[in-house]
This record gives structure tokens, sequence and C-alpha cells, in this order.
């Protein structure tokens, strides 16, 4: 915070400087919380240059009494808090924007401040109850708490006195300021893309031109009378009176015409009457004066009827206006922050405008509201946006896993960032999982693969020993016959024969006094089958798992 030194409140340094800043008086007017000046009138007023004379004004009949009040009261108000209060003038730079806020009392260490208002039968008995202050003091203290960056200060309502004061504690709340940032910034918007609208000065309404005073003398007949005359000037003023009405001047005009008709049509049967009294037989001058009369009827009555109509349709045009500025505001915000976009925010127009009467207070409440919506729509796009920079941050590569993006993305940042970073660890930790699973099915397949083919291998290798062997029986018995002498010898090797070989040459009956080769011609017949060595046919036979018969 910057302090301007030497710059005394209502000085025409301290008003020029005001025109430069966001000035903290005027918070309520941008937000549109204020009940003496509309934020189209101050946006007209800087756009033209008039704030300064406005701020005379203002300075004159409200500011001069309120600085009374508070130089009578800071000595109270110092005895209250313990410790001095100094009135300075003091800006600040808050997201862009060039904020300037005045202050009635600030502690030496700038940590609190004293905001003092004139006594307020209504505003003294909120204070003293410790109520909630309403939107015209609370945007000033939050834009002033911007400025020294403290979160709370003292509000005083006081006529001057230590008895007639009230005081409270007022707590800055966070999304307040945000509001007032983003009410600040649309203001500015608003201000360079200002179209002047002509003000309305004069609502006083306006009758069409006077009538000249109508003679009837009558003595049996019509004696003296200007009625061609009056006629001819009445009907001129009657089809010179305007039925287009587009300012709140054109409905006073109108509303003061359609009295106006009334009286006329009232002096015209007064007249009549008159002359009735002094002759009953003037058919000219009775039809002439009813003529006169049915026509100003009819043109009050056309005429109110327009008032009725073209006010609805002034109100319809304004509430149209507004709510089509709002609906293209949302769509260009949401395409900003496509794909994500704004909940739904309520702006009610219609709510807004409900018991204005004149086109400027219609307009104003319309625009009141849209501003309003605008800045909770800007709260929210902030919000959005920042999210949406933080996830892309930290969901690099893992989109797929924020389809409900939408719904995160209006979370608190802390949050949406833990969620994240929950949803990145859970992913990882699953296809770890998954991994682990695939990798575990591998081995246990490749475990199952080795055994299969190990048994395969380990049957292959038994049933080429016992093909071997039985090959080897079969050309002995047929190569050799058995000697008479050794036929028992030879049974008995016969019955060894293993089981599985007689099996496997498709008879369970005994060869008949098989020859029984010795073991060096059963090896060299092996290894001459199979061509080769004798060591090689030697081993063979040792790996061979022979089942002896029982």
């Amino acid at each position: 915070m910057k302090t301007l030194e030497n710059l005394v409140q209502g000085s025409p340094e301290w008003k020029k400087i005001r025109g430069e800043f966001c000035v903290a008086s005027e918070a309520p007017i941008i937000m549109g919380a204020s009940p003496n000046v509309s934020r189209d009138e101050l946006l007209r007023l800087k756009a033209t240059g008039d704030e300064q004379v406005h701020d005379e004004w203002v300075e004159k009949f409200v500011f001069a009494k309120g600085h009374e009040v508070e130089a009578l009261a800071r000595p109270f108000a110092e005895k209250a808090i313990g410790e001095e209060l100094y009135p300075v003038t003091a800006t600040e730079e808050v997201a862009g924007l060039k904020l300037l806020a005045s202050y009635d009392g600030l502690t030496m260490f700038e940590d609190n401040h004293w905001e003092c208002k004139q006594h307020n039968q209504a505003l003294h008995a909120l204070v003293s109850s410790g109520g909630e202050l309403e939107g015209k003091h609370y945007w000033q203290l939050e834009h002033q708490l911007l400025v020294n960056g403290n979160d709370s200060c003292v509000f005083e309502v006081t006529d001057g006195t230590e008895e007639g004061a009230a005081r409270l504690v007022y707590k800055s709340r966070p999304e307040r300021r945000e509001q007032l940032i983003e009410g600040w910034k649309i203001f500015i918007q608003d201000l360079e893309n200002y179209q002047p609208v002509e003000a309305t000065v004069q609502l006083e309404g306006k009758t069409p031109e006077n009538l000249p005073a109508l003679i009837v003398e009558i003595t049996g007949g019509v004696k003296t009378t200007n009625l061609p005359t009056y006629k001819e000037h009445a009907l001129a003023v009657l089809d010179a009176i305007s039925t287009d009405l587009n300012t709140d001047q054109d409905f006073a005009d109108a509303a003061t015409t359609v009295k106006w008709c009334e009286g006329v049509e009232k002096k015209l049967e007064l007249t009549k009457e008159q002359a009735l009294s002094q002759t009953a037989d003037i058919d000219q001058l009775m039809r002439t004066i009813d003529e006169l009369k049915e026509a100003t009827r009819q043109k009050r009555l056309n005429l109110n009827r327009q008032v009725e109509s073209r006010k609805k349709e002034i109100r319809t045009e304004i509430a149209t206006t507004a709510r089509n500025a709002w609906a293209s505001y949302v769509n260009e915000v949401n395409a900003k922050l496509s794909p994500c976009r704004l909940p739904e925010i309520a702006c009610d127009v219609a709510g807004a405008m409900k018991g204005k009467r004149t086109i400027d207070t219609l307009r104003g409440a319309a625009n009141d509201e849209v501003m309003r919506a605008k800045v909770e729509a800007n709260r929210f796009a902030n919000t959005i946006e920042a999210n949406l920079n933080l996830l892309a941050d930290l969901a690099e590569g893992y989109d797929f896993l924020f389809a409900d993006k939408q719904e995160l993305c209006l979370k608190d940042s802390e949050a949406l960032a833990a969620i994240a970073k929950q949803r990145i660890a859970d992913h990882k930790a699953e296809e770890e999982r998954k991994a682990e699973a695939e990798r575990q099915r591998i081995r246990e397949e490749e475990r199952q693969r080795a055994e299969k083919e190990a048994a395969e291998k380990a049957q292959a290798e038994r049933d080429e020993a016992n093909r071997i062997a039985l090959e080897c029986a079969e050309q002995s018995a047929v190569v050799r016959q058995p000697a008479p002498d050794m036929r028992d010898d030879n049974q008995d090797q016969a019955a060894s024969v293993p089981r599985d070989v007689n099996e496997l040459m498709g008879t369970t009956q005994k060869p008949a006094a098989p020859y029984r080769p010795s073991d060096d011609e059963i090896i060299h017949l092996i290894a001459e089958h199979y061509s080769v060595s004798i060591n090689t046919a030697e081993h063979w036979i040792k790996q061979m798992q022979i089942r002896v018969a029982a």
C-alpha cells in the first residue's frame, strides 16, 4: 500500500487524483448497491467528465457535515481501539486495478482502520445489535481492505459524541473481494465501451397549446360565437398532439395531456350546458360542441391507451435487451472455457425491474442485474480457467480419467489437485496390478509348458528305449535258434523279457524258446541298427528303465 502524503481529503488535488483510480466510495455504486446514484449514472458522469461537478456537490452538501462529525468522534474511537488514528489516502494495485481508498482513520502500523458514518437511526440500531451491514456500506469496506491488505476494520455510526456512537468489527469475506474485483473490471470495460445516452432532465409534462376561450351568447338564437374559429384551432391542436412515446419526458407529456383533454371535455360540456340554459333550439351549436367534445375524448382515450401500451413495450424492450446481453456474455465466456462451461447463474431481470416506473430506473435496474450476474459469472470463469490449467499440468497424458471435468473444475483448486493426484495414483496402481498379473500368467504358462515338454520328453525317451529293446529281442529271436542243452536256460531268460515288451508285440504268449543274445550282441546290434558307436549304444541301454516281469 502506498500512502499519498500531504493529500487532504476534499482538496482539489484529492478530487483530481480520484479520477485516475477506482475509488472506495464508488464501490457500492458500481456494484448496484447505492440508493443515491445508479451505476448507469456513474458511467455517464465519468464518461462525460461531469463527475467533478457531482463530487463538488456531494462534498458541499453531504461530506462537509460528515467531516465535522468524524473529527468530533475520532478521539472516542481512538480510546475504544486503543491506538491513534490518522486520516489517510492510499493506493494499491490489485489484479491489475488501480485502487484508491480514503480512510477516516488508519493506525500507525496500518494494521487496522476506522470508517465513520453520520448518525442514522436505522443504521445505529443495526450496528448496535451487531447486525449485517448492507451493500451500500460493506462494498466500501471491502474496497478499503483490498487497498490496505487487512481482513477486518472498525465500522462506526455516530453523532460525534461518545454516547451516540455504535461500533462493530467488520470482517472481510473472500467471495465479496472476488466479486468487487470483477465488478470493477466490468465497470472499466463498460466505461471504455460507453455510448452516450440522452439524459432525462425535465420530467414535468407539457400540455398542448392552450385553446382560446369559447364564447357563446344565446338570445333565442346564437347571438355571438367564435365557434368556427375555435373549432378549427382546437382540431389543429388535437392533431398536433404526439403519440410517439420513447422517453420519460414523452410519458410525462402524455400523462399531462390526458389530464388536459379531460379538462377540455369538461369545459365544453359546461359551455354546452350554459348555452342550453339560454335556449333549447340551437342544434348547430350543440352538434359542433358535441363533435369537439367527442374528438377530445377520442384523443384522450387513444393517448391513454398508447401510454399504457408503449410502457409495456418499452419495459419489454429493456428486459429483452438485458437478457440478450446476458445470454451473449454467457456464450462468450463459455467459448473461452471450452470444453467446460459456466454453471447455471440466475439473472432475474424481471425481478430487478419490478416496482420501477421510469425508463431510466427500469433500464438501470436491468443493467445492474446483468452486471451482478456478470460478476458471478466471472468468478466462476476464473475458477474454471485456473482449474483447467491445473489439470493440464497435473493430468497430462491422463485426460481420459477426467470425463467429469465440468464438475471437477467448479471445485476448490486444492480439492481438485487432491482428486487428480489420487485418481492418477489409483490408475497407475491398477495398471501395475494388471501388468504384474499378466507377468504372473506368462510365468505360469511357461512353467506349465516346460513341465509338459519335460514329461513328454521323458515319455518319449521311455517309449524309444522300450521300442529299441523290443526290436532287439525280435531280431535276436529270428537270427538265432536256442541250443538244445540251453532250452531251460533260455526259457528262464524268456521269462525275464519285460511285460511291456510282450505287450508291445501284441501278444501275451511266451515266445517259443527264444535265444538270448549276449550283452555284447545286444550292444552291437543296437549300434549297428542306429549307426552309432558302441559307447553310445551302451549308454542308451544303461538309461533304459525296463520293468521286470512279476
